[in-house]
């Protein structure tokens, strides 16, 4: 599994090493956000290595972060499962 900052497994994403190498790697830049992504800025401002570094997770800005294609259930229930990868940090970061 290869984690990106607010815990979704890159791996498991169609568009890694496709259209995407990574959030870490792009500078939190990934090609479907204009301006980049917030919870990356947040975690670079407060020197965090990933979202579960920080007390607040999951925050207002973490759970409104949705992916348009998915249902609203199926967002809550991703975001729990992305709150426990980055507390339990069942990952290496860096991996390929």
């Amino acid at each position: 599994m290869k984690l990106s900052i607010c815990g979704l497994d890159c791996k498991s994403c169609d568009f890694y090493q496709v259209q995407c190498k990574g959030c870490r790697e792009v500078n939190g830049k990934p090609f479907w956000a204009e301006t980049g992504c917030a919870l990356f800025d947040c975690c670079s401002e407060k020197d965090f290595k990933t979202c579960g570094d920080c007390d607040e997770l999951p925050c207002k800005q973490f759970i409104e972060l949705k992916d348009p294609s998915i249902s609203q259930e199926q967002h809550l229930r991703e975001v729990e499962n992305r709150v426990n990868r980055l507390r339990n940090r069942q990952t290496d970061y860096n991996a390929e």
